[in-house]
């Protein structure tokens, strides 16, 4: 579970899968701390444009995207507005807000949990 910020202004909750959720043919890490260039881009596996997270080191096709709980994803970042134990509810109104705020391309930075 995680907090998305715009701007040091509270956006939404996020959720990643943790290592031990993942299936053995996924990579068994969390997307590293770090500052990363994204782009909105058609997701040919979601069908629909969705903020990319591009160069995470030993990642291919990260994304945002929506999805209740980690199994919704196969290690990329979703998103909601109602945080519960491993699940977050109204994702597609997070999402969409989320979408209308972002411009074509910015830059996200993911810390480690405190």
């Amino acid at each position: 579970m995680g907090e998305l910020l715009i701007d040091s202004v509270h956006e939404c909750f996020t959720l990643e899968p943790s290592s031990a959720e993942l299936r053995a043919d996924e990579v068994p890490m969390l997307i590293p701390a770090g500052t990363y260039q994204c782009k909105k881009t058609f997701s040919p596996r979601l069908q629909y444009i969705t903020p990319e997270i591009l160069d995470v080191p030993g990642h291919i096709g990260e994304r945002i995207h929506i999805g209740n709980e980690a199994a919704d994803t196969s290690g990329c970042t979703i998103v909601g507005l109602t945080p519960l134990v491993n699940f977050l509810g109204d994702s597609r109104q997070a999402f969409d807000a989320l979408m209308a705020k972002l411009p074509d391309e910015f830059e996200i930075t993911y810390l480690n949990a405190t």
